[in-house]
């Protein structure tokens, strides 16, 4: 099965994917800076968790609030009170949800390009919003492992087998709990 357009309906869903696996589903974190404390993650913020260390949007995000050059630097660098860069973040609620958006349509659309462009065959719509997913948290790059792999498939691809190549990354071997989490919240979300 080939997946040639992106509906509403992908995107809320894909959404609903995002703010159970980033945020548990708890809405008063959507607004507040964040520490995965994991890896090189920075300060996060927003529904798909938009790294500041990690993420050219973030820091688009940051600027478009009008977050000071010293401000970014203290987030980054993990040294500055967040009591005010949250309450930032709170009142300026519709620039995040700009910026999630954007993210979310970004995180469907370029592993979608991607996809096509490799012949991805997918066995349902699911196992294209663990590829999101992935995209979101790792970046989905035109040559990466995620790529490679994909490209060397030769069966559809089934949510199982996403789950199973978050495994062999370096973060799968060190949280694998945390790749069953984040699958099962996806095939309860889509499944019910």
């Amino acid at each position: 099965m080939r997946i040639d357009i992106l509906n509403d309906d992908i995107q809320v869903t894909f959404a609903k994917c995002l703010f159970a696996n980033e945020l548990n589903s708890n809405f008063s974190d959507i607004y507040k800076f964040s520490d995965a404390k994991r890896g090189n993650s920075g300060y996060s913020f927003g529904v798909t968790q938009l790294d500041v260390n990690n993420s050219a949007n973030a820091l688009h995000a940051l600027k478009d609030m009008n977050f000071t050059t010293e401000e970014i630097a203290g987030l980054k660098a993990k040294t500055i009170n967040l009591i005010p860069m949250n309450y930032k973040l709170m009142t300026n609620r519709t620039v995040v949800d700009k910026w999630d958006m954007f993210q979310i349509r970004e995180c469907l659309s370029w592993p979608l390009l991607l996809c096509n462009e490799i012949g991805v065959d997918f066995s349902v719509e699911e196992t294209f919003l663990h590829i999101a997913d992935y995209h979101n948290q790792f970046n989905f790059s035109r040559g990466g492992r995620m790529y490679l792999w994909l490209k060397s498939v030769k069966q559809p691809v089934t949510p199982e087998m996403i789950r199973d190549f978050k495994y062999t990354t370096q973060y799968g071997k060190q949280y694998p709990d945390d790749v069953e989490r984040r699958y099962q919240n996806i095939v309860n979300i889509v499944r019910g």
